[in-house]
């Protein structure tokens, strides 16, 4: 005991600039550098070792010395209750401790994970005696602070009119991280970001409070963050706090720019959308929908998107990597990236586990395996039937987009409503210079038969590596 008091005292003694080296060396990358792509937990953020806690413990020099490693990645753990009253963002216990220690500025990654102690009621889209999607009536929700339509009832669409910019401002004025992360249920994240939300097979895809993330990132802070976006024209500002939960709404539905996506020049978004595989106990699960920001993000009002009019994409120009992670998503859904793929050099695709999922009774449950590998084929599918469809990257014709798109060019099972829009977007497949996989290194077989359709009559892309193609 004497000795070991000794060594103690002896390290009080070192100089600040020799116990912050040492010290490095107790640090390690954070665990969302790897688990983003995993499937999405409460607790999936949280350390296996906490050598650098447990050295701010042993005194309070050695912890003033290493608060600034120990605060370089936050994981803010709340309760979406807290995030009910914009006037009490100031009183927000960590906001107000990188406040008054002034940390904020060693922040370089944040994540949330915001959970509910009571979820608002699960509505299935089927009407009584229904059981298809396509013959399920249309219905807006009113769920927690949900905005209805004047005269539509039975709600199977959240549409959610909140404005929580203060909470984008008040930790962004705290910390300027290279990567911001949101862990929450997609009704949850909906909400943070004023979106609509498909929810009528919402429990045909989870039977309790599941979770998604989003990731926006950077490289680094050399970029300026760009300018505040101005609202549309025609378009009021948001009224001030009516008093309904959480956050300023306004008492007519409008578009609510959301500040998330604007206050620093994000280069990469990663959307990790958890597990569809429940929903493949149902007969006609191919017709089914999950709850996802996925049409929010990428698709505007006018492009048929579930938001309102004058309303944008949440996805910001300055993105060009976008990384879509889910296990056994429906082809169906996934279409819905392929058939609106934005402007982007890198697009990743994950779409098998990670985990021994399959193996879990309860979630395999009358579940047919070779159902989920089908769509997961019918996905990729979708994605090369864009490139192999993809209209020139040079606009022809002086510069203008063709009046009518080429033969069979929107042909791959889906219902284009407007040819015009869709075929803007397909030239951003033109556009794309590398195509990632992170399924590759689990099937060996399904690899080679992609690097074959891939290369099948290309000479533009070519195998980087596994798992990795590129735009030559």
């Amino acid at each position: 005991m004497a000795s070991g008091q000794a060594a103690v005292a002896a390290a009080g003694t070192l100089p600040t600039e020799l116990l912050c080296l040492i010290f490095s060396f107790l640090d390690g990358p954070p665990p969302s550098d790897d688990r983003l792509h995993e499937q999405p937990r409460r607790d999936m953020l949280r350390a296996s070792r906490c050598l650098l806690k447990n050295v701010s413990r042993v005194s309070k020099r050695w912890r003033a010395v290493v608060l600034p490693t120990l605060f370089r990645h936050v994981v803010w753990s709340l309760d979406w209750l807290e995030l009910q009253d914009p006037d009490l963002v100031d009183e927000l216990p960590l906001l107000a401790f990188l406040r008054t220690s002034g940390l904020g500025r060693h922040v370089q990654s944040f994540a949330i994970i915001v959970s509910h102690t009571t979820l608002p009621s699960k509505q299935r889209s089927e009407t009584p005696g229904s059981s298809s999607a396509s013959s399920s009536a249309r219905r807006f929700a009113v769920s927690g602070a949900a905005w209805t339509p004047p005269g539509i009832l039975d709600p199977s669409f959240a549409i959610y009119n909140e404005d929580y910019n203060w909470l984008w401002n008040a930790l962004f004025k705290l910390v300027d991280p290279l990567r911001f992360t949101i862990i929450a249920s997609p009704q949850t994240l909906a909400r943070l970001f004023a979106s609509a939300l498909f929810i009528g097979d919402a429990d045909l895809f989870a039977s309790e409070e599941q979770f998604h993330i989003l990731s926006l990132s950077r490289e680094s802070r050399s970029t300026p963050a760009p300018p505040p976006p101005t609202q549309p024209p025609n378009v009021p500002a948001a009224a001030p706090n009516s008093g309904c939960g959480g956050a300023r709404r306004p008492a007519e539905r409008q578009h609510i720019p959301v500040a998330l996506f604007t206050l620093r020049p994000w280069s990469h978004l990663l959307l990790n959308e958890n597990s569809s595989i429940r929903a493949y106990r149902n007969y006609e699960y191919f017709a089914k929908n999950p709850p996802s920001i996925l049409d929010p993000l990428l698709i505007s009002s006018g492009d048929g998107g579930l938001t309102t009019s004058n309303s944008p994409c949440l996805l910001p120009p300055t993105v060009r990597s976008l990384a879509y992670v889910a296990i056994f998503p429906l082809a169906l859904h996934f279409r819905k990236l392929t058939r609106h793929l934005p402007r982007l050099d890198r697009l990743f695709v994950q779409l098998a586990p990670r985990n021994d999922i399959l193996r879990d009774p309860a979630e395999m449950d009358h579940v047919q395996p070779a159902d989920l590998w089908l769509e997961r084929q019918e996905c990729y599918e979708s994605i090369l039937f864009r490139l192999a469809h993809a209209p020139p990257a040079a606009p022809p014709h002086g510069g203008q987009l063709p009046l009518q798109p080429p033969s069979g060019a929107l042909d791959d099972g889906g219902d284009d409503s407007d040819d015009f829009n869709i075929l803007r977007e397909a030239r951003n497949w033109s556009l794309l210079r590398r195509l990632e996989t992170g399924d590759a290194h689990d099937d060996a077989d399904w690899w080679q038969w992609m690097v074959q359709q891939m290369l099948a009559g290309r000479r533009d892309w070519r195998v980087e590596r596994e798992g990795v193609f590129v735009r030559t």
